[in-house]
């Protein structure tokens, strides 16, 4: 054959090779870039999504109303699924197109998680604009947008008879500018049911326990903090609910102790105060180096003098630059210090609002409820002799003519209708606690928090100790619904199994099982119950999720530093699955954790 033929053939057999491989280089190339830029778009968007919770969470007292934290969250997921859209150029049709491949969304909270996912909910009925509409209280015939109001109004299924409502729709003016009957429905058994993403309930990070006759649940946080509900049954059955910090204390501890030789009937000669400041912690922390001494981790805490430098007015005008102390009262409100008038203030909008008072203000009383107070928590008993240690909260007064003074306690005058806070006996012995008793009284802008964290957390921590530390603490084996929760019907269910484990070391807090510990068995264990908590849940949400058969969805291996990640402080997990790219589909998730709060 001659050399012509053959170099025919090879190219009419190479050359179409070459060509199809090169075209798939260039696609598996293009897929690579697309998957790499699908990287960054998704891990742009969740940082968004955390900026939107900083941002939201700047004033933590609003946080804190009834459904603010979860609107919040939903805020988290409505930027998370916006940005994402944005970022891809779809911002258009954002939701409609972006949920067929975002399978489920988690956002870890300080004591529980949010999963957002499809379910089956009830479609709500709403006005023109999109806004939900409720039944007026007023009016029971009447819907109005409303949240405040009665009960959520659906809309109804097909094949059944609603409700007819009045819906009138005002100017700014308060005028009616018109109004229509709308059909819908508070039943939730005659409403429309649809098949959509929707944000879950918190579920807490929880795990049940069960020892002799006690039964608990615990709670956990994303730090040592803990909840315990439950109740020990038996003669005089006792339910208890509470919650604390557990620290290591070492059996040297000093902490601020006061006697109380009557409580019923106390009296300034009666009381007894010892170790308020400048004593030594003993075995707080174990994960220093030992330096051969038995007190190698010795700990001082004392008084502290927080500052923050704010922007504030005087008369809306102008605007200054400022550093002052600061405390919080009793009633968590943040009280900014004013040396030069020796007055405290709030910021309201930037400007000062002093604190009714000045010092040694005649009109105002340690018994007047215009009185401002801080507080101190001190140790009525140490445990001994089978006792149950004890604390209780000690107040000083922050304005009037008894500014500076400390009290025994707080309590109400059942005698006044308003149900007024007066003081009851002067704890006058100063000296004793470090404090200086003459009128400047410098003491009076110390902030006392650490003091009060590991008195309340030594009391708590030995409760928990006692009740759950000993032998036979068994794991409790709870039944979950669809969603992940447990009912509190199958908490008391008193048939319900308990797995053979033995959990006793979890809450025998000792030097080598220090809760602030990150390697210790406590936060190990807690570290297992929350993941495994979060991925069941993932599991049932993604296994439901159903976008027509085109992709299955599932739950990925997350890693040890995923896990880690997450729980170091308010994060968001977002899988994004099934979306095609080149020659392949997109599956990937996400973690973005919160720095600031």
């Amino acid at each position: 054959m001659k050399i012509q033929n053959l170099s025919i053939i090879f190219l009419v057999v190479l050359l179409p090779i070459i060509m199809i491989l090169s075209f798939y280089i260039d696609r598996q190339t293009d897929t690579l870039e697309l998957q790499e830029a699908y990287n960054t778009k998704i891990i742009t968007s969740s940082k968004n999504a955390i900026k939107a919770f900083e941002i939201n969470t700047v004033d933590w007292k609003s946080t804190a109303a009834s459904g603010q934290q979860r609107r919040t969250v939903e805020s988290m997921v409505n930027t998370f699924t916006e940005s994402l859209a944005s970022e891809l150029g779809i911002s258009g049709i954002a939701n409609e197109y972006m949920l067929g491949y975002i399978p489920a969304i988690t956002v870890n909270m300080y004591d529980g998680y949010y999963v957002y996912a499809p379910t089956y909910t009830y479609k709500t009925k709403t006005n023109s604009n999109g806004i939900q509409l409720y039944v007026d209280l007023e009016h029971p015939d009447r819907a109005v947008a409303d949240s405040n109001q009665g009960d959520i109004l659906y809309e109804v299924k097909d094949g059944v008879t609603g409700e007819t409502y009045k819906y009138y729709v005002y100017d700014e003016d308060g005028t009616v500018q018109n109004s229509e009957n709308i059909v819908a429905t508070k039943d939730k058994s005659k409403a429309k049911q649809v098949y959509e993403h929707a944000l879950g309930v918190k579920i807490p990070y929880t795990a049940s326990y069960k020892r002799g006759t006690l039964e608990a649940v615990v709670n956990y946080t994303l730090d040592n903090r803990i909840y315990i509900y439950g109740q020990k049954s038996g003669t005089g059955e006792e339910i208890f609910n509470k919650d604390g910090y557990l620290v290591y204390f070492d059996t040297n501890t000093k902490l601020p102790k006061i006697k109380i030789e009557s409580v019923e009937n106390p009296k300034e000669e009666n009381i007894d105060v010892e170790n308020m400041i400048n004593e030594t912690i003993y075995g707080i922390k174990t994960n220093e180096l030992e330096t051969g001494t038995e007190m190698a981790n010795n700990i001082p805490i004392d008084t502290e003098t927080l500052t923050e430098q704010i922007v504030y007015t005087d008369d809306n005008t102008n605007y200054y630059v400022g550093t002052f102390k600061y405390i919080y009262d009793i009633s968590h409100e943040k009280l900014y210090y004013d040396e030069s008038n020796e007055v405290f203030f709030v910021l309201n909008n930037a400007r000062r609002v002093y604190i009714e008072n000045s010092k040694g203000d005649t009109s105002i009383s340690a018994d007047d409820s215009a009185c401002r107070w801080k507080s101190v928590s001190v140790l009525l008993s140490n445990g001994t002799n089978g006792n149950e240690v004890e604390y209780k909260k000690i107040y000083q007064a922050l304005n009037g003519k008894d500014r500076g003074k400390w009290y025994i306690s707080l309590k109400l005058d059942d005698g006044e209708t308003e149900k007024n806070e007066i003081v009851d006996t002067q704890i006058k012995n100063l000296s004793e606690w470090g404090l200086s008793d003459d009128a400047d009284f410098a003491a009076i802008y110390k902030d006392y928090s650490a003091i009060s964290y590991y008195v309340e957390a030594y009391a708590f921590t030995n409760w928990v100790r006692e009740n759950l530390g000993n032998s036979g603490t068994m794991e409790k084996k709870l039944n979950y619904h669809t969603d992940g929760t447990a009912s509190v019907e199958e908490f008391e269910n008193t048939d319900v199994d308990y797995i053979s484990t033995p959990v006793a070391d979890i809450f025998n807090i000792t030097k080598e099982n220090n809760p602030e510990d990150p390697n210790s068995v406590f936060t190990r264990y807690k570290r297992q119950i929350m993941k495994s908590n979060i991925t069941r849940n993932l599991q049932v949400a993604i296994s439901n999720y159903n976008n027509g058969g085109a992709y299955d969805f599932n739950v990925p291996q997350l890693t040890e530093s995923d896990w880690n990640t997450m729980f170091e402080n308010v994060s968001i997990l977002a899988f994004v699955q099934g979306m095609p790219i080149g020659l392949k589909t997109y599956n990937n998730y996400v973690i973005a954790t919160s720095k600031v709060n």
